[in-house]
């Protein structure tokens, strides 16, 4: 039993030493996967907050990402479409992540887009 311990507490600091040389772990600035599931999950609250509850996220492109010691700001270009294709959009998202204890956390989304049915149409 006593083995069993000290050869699980070798592998969790072996796992952990290498994660921090690795960039894995809540130091880590947020990756692209994370950013695009932040405005998945974002976009879809604030297109529903519009009045648009059959819009869905079709493509998001990242234009711009700085990271600094304690903040990260993305810049994206997020598509948006009807279920039925009848209106699109593209629309920018700003995200802004703070570091703190936890990790990176996301303090704000900012979308700019106007959801004009008449200029949409297609």
């Amino acid at each position: 039993m006593k083995n069993l311990i000290k050869t699980l507490f070798i592998i969790l600091t072996v796992v952990t030493i290498a994660g921090t040389f690795t960039g894995c772990g809540k130091d880590s600035a947020p990756n692209e996967k994370r950013i695009k599931e932040d405005i998945l999950a974002t976009g879809v609250t604030d297109l529903y907050r519009n009045g648009w509850e059959t819009m869905n996220v079709e493509s998001v492109e990242i234009t711009d990402h700085r990271t600094t010691e304690y903040s990260d700001s993305v810049l994206a270009e997020v598509y948006v479409v009807t279920e039925d294709g009848t209106f699109d959009r593209w629309a920018l998202c700003t995200l802004r992540y703070g570091k703190y204890e936890q990790g990176w956390i996301l303090e704000d989304a900012e979308w700019e887009h106007d959801f004009s049915k008449e200029q949409g149409e297609k």
